[in-house]
């Protein structure tokens, strides 16, 4: 059952690799072209432009939630006038309150061009994510995937064109972010809009303005709820800080992200349609044990991967980075740590949302963000970057213990205490390691280290294997079967 679903999930991976692949090419560029107090400025701009977007996102959401409803009618002209001319409304507002707040807040007149060129790119972002859920709903897989390829290829060849033929300052990478979205979008409106249009009187339904407000409204603040938690320490670090710690933190940030939440984008593309699908079909007992057998499977690879990100860090950023950005590798092991619990939470989620109870969960990640912003203000003036990595890391736990425990009720489906007996045996000599490396890195060669490396991560998996806690075996044998009846054909 499980060798199934990650035989699923594995189809997905191609798709993620964009994003990682971005973040070790284009980053390591940059840090060598601008310095940290530049690259903070630009990080700082990114998050305002993304709660501006996010600000938009309930139109968005309404797409996938009212499309085939109207599609059905036959009145997608209706829906599309009412759709994009209240986007148009919400940006013109949106856009307003942030040209008159920016005299008020000092942080945004310190960010003088850049604040520019985040005002012109936030209406494009936006209406770029509004044609994304038009091809999801509208089922153009292929297209979406090209869309986000071509666009992503557009935006860094244009930033390197910018910096390095016409020497274009930090401004460049939200300059090439503009070009690229410029050049995609007709494409994209050719296929998700198509000139299917109502302009005659009484064209706007303001009854689905309505419901796409009572929708949407909810679900918006609960994705700000979760910029919040990803995003505001930028902020406070700025403001305890300065532009260039936030620079140092950003791209140590980004690249411990990006290696993590490729793994939690692969596992929740296939997750949720299946577990539901199994519950309506096969009912509680198939779920906890195929949920049961998801969770060790996560943790043991996802524990390898903060590992690895943990003990590499110094090395790997040392070459990628440069000097000016290294100090970042101190942040990463609360930073990988911060997004195992980013999966972790969304697979405890599981008895919330197959009983059809969510209500909880945007709550529970509202007060998470909550406590995230009160310990970035009590943890930064003392501990710096280090302090807003912890804070995020304590967030998240926090999230997972309220999010575990309000399952728990619908869906009691824990792990047996052998599991987690195993589990911390083999995870001991690999924190220690970790630990004694970040304390004392002179002290052995580099060879030596590595060496330690392998057999902590040797021994890692021998016991959980040992303990009969992970059968890989099983799921080995099913990728070979697939393989060789794909050869066979």
């Amino acid at each position: 059952m499980l060798s199934k679903l990650l035989v699923d999930l594995l189809k997905y991976a191609p798709s993620q690799l964009a994003p990682i692949l971005r973040a070790f090419l284009a980053i390591p560029i940059y840090t060598r072209v601008f310095s940290p107090e530049q690259y903070g400025m630009y990080s700082i701009t990114l998050a305002v432009v993304n709660v501006m977007t996010l600000l938009n996102g309930w139109i968005g959401t309404s797409i996938i939630r009212f499309y085939p409803e109207y599609e059905q009618r036959g009145k997608i002209p209706f829906f599309n006038t009412t759709i994009w001319t209240t986007w148009l409304v919400s940006s013109l507002l949106i856009l307003g309150v942030a040209v008159l707040l920016r005299p008020e807040i000092s942080l945004l007149q310190r960010l003088r061009h850049l604040f520019f060129w985040g005002l012109v790119l936030f209406p494009l972002l936006s209406a770029q994510n509004m044609n994304y859920h038009y091809l999801r709903i509208q089922k153009r897989a292929l297209g979406y995937t090209a869309a986000h390829l071509t666009l992503t290829v557009l935006t860094i060849g244009l930033n390197l064109t910018l910096i390095f033929v016409f020497h274009v300052g930090v401004e460049a990478l939200l300059m090439g972010n503009i070009l690229a979205i410029l050049l995609v979008l007709p494409w994209l409106w050719r296929f998700t809009v198509d000139g299917r249009w109502a302009w005659r009187p009484f064209s706007y339904e303001t009854a689905l303005l309505r419901r796409a407000v009572r929708y949407g409204i909810p679900l918006a603040l609960g994705n700000l709820s979760t910029w919040i938690l990803h995003l505001s320490d930028r902020f406070l670090l700025e403001h305890f800080k300065g532009f260039a710690t936030v620079g140092v933190y950003a791209t140590s940030y980004f690249l411990a992200e990006r290696s993590m939440m490729i793994l939690v984008n692969i596992l929740f593309l296939g997750y949720w349609p299946f577990i539901v699908r199994l519950w309506e079909e096969q009912g509680p007992e198939a779920t906890h044990r195929a949920y049961r057998q998801l969770l060790s499977t996560y943790l043991a690879v996802a524990t390898l991967a903060v590992f690895l990100l943990s003990f590499l860090a110094h090395d790997v950023l040392r070459i990628l980075l440069g000097k000016s950005f290294v100090g970042g590798y101190i942040i990463v092991p609360w930073v990988a740590m911060g997004f195992l619990l980013f999966g972790l939470q969304q697979l405890f989620q599981t008895g919330l949302i197959v009983h059809k109870t969510t209500r909880p969960i945007a709550a529970f990640i509202f007060l998470a963000a909550l406590l995230n912003i009160a310990l970035n203000l009590v943890l930064i003036p003392h501990l710096g970057m280090v302090g807003s990595a912890i804070a995020s890391f304590l967030s998240y736990l926090v999230l997972n213990l309220l999010i575990f425990l309000a399952s728990r009720r619908r869906f009691p489906a824990g792990l047996p205490l052998k599991f987690w007996a195993a589990y911390s045996l083999a995870l001991l000599p690999a924190a220690a390691l970790v630990a004694v490396r970040y304390r004392w890195e002179e002290a052995l060669p580099l060879l030596v280290w590595y060496g330690l490396g392998i057999g902590a991560v040797g021994f890692f998996f021998w016991i959980l294997t040992f303990t009969g806690e992970l059968r890989f075996r099983d799921l080995l044998q099913t990728l070979q079967q697939k393989v060789q009846k794909k050869l066979n054909r």
